[in-house]
């Protein structure tokens, strides 16, 4: 096993960095909480050093539990919470409401989304509502609009999933219908 062990940490050691992804490197970071676990099995507690030893590796094993369960927290907040993103369900729901044949306005339908948007996928294969989907809106064109969305913060070790509330849309609109997500407006 320690062998075995050796050899991943090794192979995770040693990604380019511009091909740095993080499950690639998990081993790598649980190393050091697993050794900290198995090295309290061997100390001795009658030794003032091996108290304050074993203290300060469970205060350092406390804090990673608490990070990871604060940042998990936030992350099923983001999505199962009161303040919660846009889903697919409550997306479907809002399509229902826009009249078949209707233009929909994306603002985000660009580049590789201007033929795999996510309102041109759940119209053709969900709703069937024959919509129009287009970047351009247009006068008289429907506009959904989350009422937040991910903003997403690298750091050194994983992603933090930070929930920010989406900017209004620079043009004179009429509101149709208000969910608990999200706001369906017709473009004026």
């Amino acid at each position: 096993m320690a062998i075995t062990w050796v050899i991943f940490l090794y192979a995770s050691s040693n990604y380019p960095d511009e091909h740095f992804y993080s499950h690639r490197k998990i081993r790598l970071w649980f190393a050091p909480i697993l050794l900290a676990i198995a090295s309290l099995a061997y100390l001795n507690f009658t030794k003032t050093f091996h108290r304050i030893l074993a203290l300060f590796l469970a205060i350092i094993i406390g804090y990673s539990i608490a990070t990871n369960l604060y940042f998990n927290q936030r992350y099923l907040a983001s999505k199962y919470g009161s303040e919660r993103l846009l889903s697919v369900a409550d997306t479907v729901a809002i399509i229902n409401q826009i009249p078949v044949g209707s233009t929909l306005c994306d603002p985000a339908k660009k580049r590789r989304r201007k033929e795999r948007g996510q309102y041109d996928y759940i119209d053709t294969f969900m709703t069937k509502r024959e919509l129009k989907i287009t970047n351009a809106c247009p006068s008289g064109s429907y506009y959904i609009q989350p009422k937040f969305k991910m903003a997403i913060q690298m750091n050194d070790l994983f992603p933090i999933f930070t929930l920010v509330k989406t900017p209004p849309l620079d043009r004179p609109m009429t509101s149709l219908l208000e969910t608990p997500e999200a706001y369906l407006y017709k473009i004026e």
